[in-house]
């Protein structure tokens, strides 16, 4: 597995043994873990479903409105590459979706991390069509 950090971050390994060790002596931590791998199974459920009933503009479409702050603005707190393997699309279908959306006057875009919402009704109609 990979990951990338996009700010300073701390990572800690912890072997599977001392995992075992940890449970053994602290069985009701075992609950907590079972909660958090039933969160992230559900997710993946989710997403899954999303991928396969969902085309890629209402995969973006539903994602801006998700991220958006109440205020019609989106800060991306990841980079479009990231998002758009999130949502399940290459970052060029992503940037050639949102240049579409702009086009028409649904969004603007500002820089590389904000999304203005210009029109939520048209882009919410999508997910209708």
């Amino acid at each position: 597995n990979n990951a990338e950090v996009i700010e300073t971050a701390s990572v800690c390994i912890i072997e599977g043994k001392k995992i075992k060790d940890i449970i053994y002596r602290l069985p009701n931590i075992s609950l907590k873990i079972l909660e958090e791998l039933s969160e992230r199974m559900e997710n993946a459920e989710n997403l899954i479903e999303n991928l396969g009933i969902h085309d890629v503009e209402q995969r973006i479409v539903d994602v801006v409105l998700s991220m958006a702050d109440g205020q019609n603005q989106v800060t991306l707190s990841m980079s479009k590459k990231d998002l758009a393997a999130h949502i399940g699309t290459s970052q060029e279908t992503l940037s050639r979706k949102l240049s579409y959306f702009q086009k028409k006057g649904w969004i603007k875009l500002i820089g590389q991390r904000k999304i203005e919402i210009l029109d939520s009704v048209s882009l919410s109609n999508i997910r209708k069509l």
